[in-house]
């Protein structure tokens, strides 16, 4: 039932997009690649209430401490993403990298942001939780590496 709760959790943090910036600096062309790829992989999994796929993008470390199996995420966060229904299509206004930290800025929705983070070279959600098994929005995660 936790792990539901914060599959749920993580959806809607994503599918609300909130979070808060990071640096300045120009981002790579190597970055705003990779990112634009998991942004398109993002829409493509939501529209198509792909489980796998979502899963997939999910931090591997933190979807592996929270499921344990890629089988159990998948089957806890298909009925999410089955209840969550058609969600709009996130188009990259802007994106700023820190680090293993990305911050990238949807057009419309007064702004809206969603903190990535690069493991083992590659760009993913962000997906944790805290000492208690509740989970920890992206925006709560920022600045954290």
């Amino acid at each position: 039932m936790l792990r539901k709760a914060a599959t749920m959790s993580l959806l809607v943090a994503i599918l609300i997009v909130a979070g808060c910036g990071g640096s300045e600096e120009p981002v790579s062309q190597e970055d705003t690649a990779a990112i634009t790829t998991l942004v398109g992989e993002l829409n493509r999994v939501t529209a198509d209430r792909d489980a796998d796929g979502f899963c997939e993008l999910m931090q591997p470390t933190q979807m592996e401490a929270t499921f344990h199996t890629l089988k159990r995420c998948i089957k806890e966060t298909q009925a999410i993403l089955d209840q969550a229904g058609d969600q709009p299509t996130l188009e990259i206004e802007s994106m700023e990298v820190d680090g293993d930290t990305a911050m990238v800025v949807f057009t419309g929705a007064a702004g809206r942001e969603l903190e990535l983070v690069r493991e083992n070279g590659f760009w993913y959600i962000p997906f944790t939780t805290d000492d208690n098994g509740d989970s920890a929005s992206p925006e709560s995660q920022a600045g954290t590496e």
